[in-house]
């Protein structure tokens, strides 16, 4: 639960090649900050959270 949203985006990295600058987690309705924690989000065991691709080159 101290983990970084920084460093979720990286164990995706790692898991299956996703580019983490183009990642943007969204938890309830929220674009989830690097900086912060999940904790600071109150994500809790079995919540779902979204990962949105920006593509590259796209607006």
């Amino acid at each position: 639960a101290t983990d970084t949203i920084k460093l979720v985006k990286e164990k995706l990295h790692e898991k299956d090649g996703s580019v983490v600058n183009l990642m943007t987690l969204i938890f309830a309705g929220r674009g989830l900050e690097d900086s912060k924690t999940i904790e600071h989000y109150g994500v809790k065991h079995g919540n779902t959270i979204h990962v949105v691709y920006r593509l590259p080159g796209g607006n």
